[in-house]
């Protein structure tokens, strides 16, 4: 009896892993035989197929909410809406994703009401509609959806200041801030600081900024790269903070870090003008703005090209300037139209070629800019690539002053005393119709 009991004892030890190991040994029989199930069916899915790819099973997750979507399920229909926004799992395409917004929309789920809105408001997959927009934001606010609260503002207050009040858009800008909308705390922040729209409150404002920059500080620290440009704006901008250009630097360079390019764009601009605790520092801002352009970004090419134009920071060379004013303008920026002006009518930078450099001007005059109308009067008087009189010279400079270009006013008072009346009336018709032109009533 004793030896029964002994051996039961000794069983009981060694059967659990005895018992393991003929489970272990049943699994990989059916591993085995999984596999060469899987070898006779080579289209047969498995998680063991390595040939299946992240567009893969995205493309079956599309699959999937589409069939969900055609059914009526609302979440389904909004899901599949930004997937075709995104571009997740099928080519992003915006007027489908308009169409199943709206369906999700107009079947009351609250989610797929803002972005419905936005692609109103900016026009993407369907033509640009503001009382859509606004319709569809004020349905999300009866929702407390404080992102809306705030776009909503934002679009009230241009027809507000027409109308000489502003008391709804500064009402949907604090229920938004008071909902946790950072934007929007920050805007009530600079609202209070400013006296602007409410009466200024100092007290206020530090509120509202420290408010807004406790969940700045909670959001960076999940690595939240939008949130730590913002924290770096405050700094470099003394907002509710001490002004600290060099904490602004170390905020900026961890959301580059994450890839954000516009924090890097940040960071150029900061070293070409200096601040607290950084000096400024051309070269390494020449650093960055190549950083940022090689991201592709259109502000730190056109700005990179000025650098190698004037040679701040980095050698001249007209060449580069040349090449990265183009690649500006082949991106549809028409800032960089002045550039290749200048470039062109510079000897010191490059081959002057007057009559290509009084074109590229003219091109950038056609968009408002008065120091451009400037250049084509001096280039005029100068060098002129055409035939010209004083009157056309001094059209130019008229057109100049009209968009705000004040050094145009001393050349102005030394040409009327040079012309006869004849002369200073044509000019001063003559802008007064390129002003009326470009500036239609």
């Amino acid at each position: 009896m004793k030896r029964d009991h002994m051996r039961q004892a000794d069983n009981a030890k060694v059967g659990w892993p005895h018992r393991l190991g003929r489970l272990f040994k049943m699994g990989l029989l059916a591993l085995i035989a999984l596999g060469a199930v899987t070898a006779c069916s080579p289209t047969l899915p498995t998680i063991f197929d390595s040939e299946v790819t992240a567009d893969d099973r995205a493309a079956r997750r599309f699959a999937k909410l589409l069939t969900a979507a055609e059914r009526g399920d609302q979440v389904s229909q909004h899901k599949l809406a930004r997937a075709y926004e995104r571009g997740d799992g099928a080519p992003r395409d915006l007027t489908k994703a308009h169409q199943w917004y709206l369906a999700a929309a107009q079947t009351g789920y609250v989610r797929a009401m803002r972005p419905l809105g936005d692609l109103y408001a900016d026009g993407e997959g369907v033509p640009t509609n503001p009382a859509r927009a606004q319709f569809w934001y004020e349905r999300a606010v009866q929702f407390d959806d404080s992102v809306a609260a705030h776009r909503l503002a934002k679009m009230l207050l241009a027809k507000e200041a027409v109308a000489g009040s502003s008391t709804g858009a500064v009402a949907l800008i604090r229920k938004s801030a008071q909902g946790g909308y950072v934007p929007a705390q920050l805007d009530l922040a600079a609202m209070y600081d400013a006296g602007t729209l409410v009466p200024a409150d100092p007290a206020e404002a530090d509120r509202w900024y420290a408010i807004a920059r406790t969940a700045l500080t909670n959001e960076a620290a999940d690595d939240d790269a939008t949130a730590l440009q913002r924290l770096g704006d405050l700094h470099r901008d003394g907002l509710g903070v001490p002004a600290n250009a060099a904490k602004a630097a170390g905020f900026y360079e961890q959301a580059a870090g994450l890839g954000r390019v516009s924090a890097v764009v940040r960071l150029a601009k900061l070293y070409d003008r200096g601040g607290p605790g950084v000096a400024p520092d051309p070269a390494q801002a020449a650093v960055y703005y190549t950083r940022a352009k090689d991201a592709g970004d259109s502000n730190a090419t056109l700005a990179l090209a000025k650098k190698y134009a004037r040679g701040e920071g980095v050698p001249v060379n007209g060449a580069l300037a040349f090449e990265l004013f183009e690649t500006v303008v082949q991106n549809g920026d028409e800032r960089a139209y002045a550039g290749l002006g200048e470039l062109l009518a510079d000897p010191d930078t490059s081959p002057t070629n007057y009559a290509a450099a009084l074109e590229w001007y003219e091109r950038a005059a056609r968009t408002g800019d008065g120091k451009s109308m400037f250049k084509i009067a001096e280039l005029l008087s100068e060098t002129p690539p055409r035939p010209t009189d004083e009157a056309e010279i001094l059209s130019w400079y008229l057109r100049a002053l009209d968009f705000g270009y004040d050094r145009a006013a001393s050349r102005i008072d030394r040409l009327k005393a040079a012309l006869d009346r004849a002369a200073f009336e044509k000019a001063r018709l003559a802008a007064e119709a390129y002003a009326s032109e470009l500036s239609p009533s």
